[in-house]
């Protein structure tokens, strides 16, 4: 249930392109022009993880967003949203023991050790603590939902920093995590590079099922960013 369908593009403009083809839904590709949105500054509960990297880019990308007539505020996730990191962990362990049970039992030595830790943990899990989380996680889209009476978009860390050296792993998903658990369009656009000159992002999260305006607004927002660089 946590796999989400994305694209990877040069511009805002051609991952709508890339949406609209994929879902037939030809009104994505359409770009409609957006009034200066407005935008709420989410930190996340796990803000104290972001690099000075990722700092540096959220603080530049609201000063240009502001300066090109955007209205910020701060926005903070419902409490119950706090536990969302582990509600997560929860569902995903619990759903990856269930899909990788034949390769657990027939091939496990081939499987990394870290694979096994987590199909062994989802396999302790209990049907009713899935869906307890489960349910915490539906309650809290409903709960973030509201945010957005405010707010066009909210504006968030992508990643804690540039990508880490070597292929075993892509990074810490801290920043990601609960907008995948939530089922929130999203996307990101490069916003400077960290201390090895790899690139830094920003993320823009829309509304539950309002991926054509988090499009638009986010078009809005590169054109700001992109235009300043």
């Amino acid at each position: 249930t946590l796999d989400t369908v994305g694209g990877f593009a040069r511009s805002v403009a051609d991952v709508a392109l890339l949406a609209a083809a994929l879902t037939g839904r030809g009104e994505l590709a359409v770009m409609q022009e957006s009034a200066p949105p407005r935008i709420g500054f989410c930190r996340t509960p796990d803000w104290a993880q972001a690099q000075a990297e990722t700092v540096a880019a959220l603080d530049h990308a609201c000063a240009q967003l502001s300066a090109a007539g955007a209205k910020l505020k701060d926005c903070n996730l419902p409490a119950p949203c706090a536990a969302l990191g582990e509600v997560h962990r929860t569902v995903e362990y619990f759903e990856i023991a269930r899909a990788l049970q034949h390769e657990y039992r027939h091939h496990r030595e081939q499987m990394s050790a870290g694979l096994v830790t987590r199909v062994q943990e989802g396999l302790a899990c209990a049907g009713a603590e899935y869906d307890a989380a489960a349910m915490h996680a539906r309650e809290c889209r409903e709960l973030t939902d509201t945010l957005f009476d405010d707010v066009d978009v909210l504006v968030a860390p992508s990643a804690i920093g540039e990508a880490p050296l070597g292929l075993s792993s892509t990074g810490k998903a801290v920043f990601n995590r609960t907008w995948t658990l939530l089922g929130l369009p999203c996307i990101t656009i490069p916003c400077g590079r960290g201390p090895v000159g790899l690139p830094v992002g920003v993320q823009i999260i829309g509304r539950f099922r309002s991926d054509k305006k988090t499009l638009d607004v986010a078009a809005w927002i590169e054109r700001q960013i992109w235009q300043a660089a």
